[in-house]
């Protein structure tokens, strides 16, 4: 497999989804998400935003559409904020249905917490909240969804896919778009993860269509990233390429950097895999750029990694070792042991051209 190989996006987005005290607190939070909303996207998101903000405010509204209003603020505003602030948006939410007696929302709101954690890496306290969710409602599909999530993350894929079927049975029921959507593409995420590609392009494209029948943007650019990553696997040169650039426009358009890295990223390894450096390298090295900005440990090692073997590609062993050694020594302070193989083989083989050292590296025979 390429260094960098593409992997997908997993554990679907929109579904990540207080009394005088916890009002103080919630107020503050709010206008730091909104203020959070990239300036690329204040247009529409933006002033829908406003509008979700006025609601929570207007003491006047019923509490479950104060509650609603909130918690669709913090799916919008999901792809700019850290974890943590999700995570203490969630508890927020949690306490407000609590004292309103909202239980069908409390465990949203735990789900919610739950989502936080998982993207932390969290994985035992993410389990922890959907649990709690899971037991407020039974029929929680952002529970679910997010135990598939952690048991994808522990390797445990028969389970996971238990409870995505789950899910997604109730899902289609309640006609319940935006879930439909997360789990389409974490039930793709996962047969992709398993090697079966052509089943995971399949779930991928059924997410695409529901997403622009649904006019679910974040929906569409997370679809076409999946289908351009199965497509990679499966070597369609050319619909993976248009399924990311076709992502991306999107991604460009909300102002959203992380996607941006992660298809800047996967569309330089695809050029690598076609031998094509130069274009790699112009995409590997703005994808450095936006990930430093984000001080994204966890994508700098890659991205670097990377550049290591676009190096290696282009003839030039002496700055393929440079960003070998960088991506080693990020991915080792973080424990990111992925990125610790591939950026040690890169090193290694940027080391032995140097040097001469035996062809093969060792640890991979």
């Amino acid at each position: 497999m390429e260094p960098g190989h593409t992997t997908y996006l997993a554990h679907g987005e929109h579904q990540h989804s207080r009394p005088m005290k916890a009002l103080s607190f919630i107020c503050l939070i709010v206008p730091m998400l909104l203020a959070s909303i990239p300036a690329a996207g204040q247009g529409l998101e933006h002033r829908q935003a406003d509008s979700l903000l006025a609601v929570w405010r207007d003491a006047n509204r019923v509490d479950t559409a104060r509650f609603d209003a909130l918690n669709l603020l913090l799916q919008r505003t999901y792809h700019t904020i850290t974890p943590d602030s999700i995570v203490r948006a969630g508890e927020q939410l949690f306490y407000f249905a609590s004292k309103q007696g909202l239980k069908s929302r409390m465990s949203i709101a735990k789900a919610a917490t739950g989502n936080g954690y998982y993207l932390q890496g969290d994985l035992v306290r993410a389990k922890e909240y959907y649990a709690a969710a899971l037991a407020l409602n039974d029929q929680s599909r952002s529970a679910l969804n997010g135990l598939s999530a952690v048991c994808m993350a522990n390797g445990d894929m028969a389970q996971a896919i238990a409870f995505q079927s789950e899910a997604l049975a109730i899902a289609e029921t309640r006609r319940d778009t935006a879930t439909m959507l997360a789990l389409l593409n974490n039930i793709g995420s996962n047969h992709g993860f398993q090697g079966d590609h052509a089943t995971a392009l399949i779930y991928m494209e059924r997410a695409l269509a529901l997403a622009v029948k649904s006019g679910d943007t974040l929906s569409i650019a997370d679809a076409l990233m999946n289908i351009g990553n199965a497509n990679a696997q499966l070597g369609n040169a050319a619909k993976t390429m248009d399924a990311y650039e076709r992502s991306m426009r999107i991604a460009e358009r909300m102002g959203n950097r992380r996607q941006m890295a992660q298809l800047l990223q996967h569309m330089a390894v695809e050029r690598n895999s076609r031998k094509e450096y130069e274009p790699a390298l112009e995409l590997g090295t703005h994808a450095l750029g936006l990930v430093e900005e984000m001080s994204d440990s966890a994508q700098m090692a890659m991205v670097c990694m990377i550049l290591g073997a676009t190096h290696l590609g282009l003839g030039q062993p002496a700055l393929a070792a440079q960003h070998g050694e960088r991506a080693l020594h990020i991915a080792q302070s973080i424990g990111y042991l992925d990125a610790i193989s591939q950026a040690a083989g890169v090193l290694y083989e940027a080391r032995r051209r140097r040097a001469m050292l035996p062809e093969h590296w060792p640890c991979m025979n």
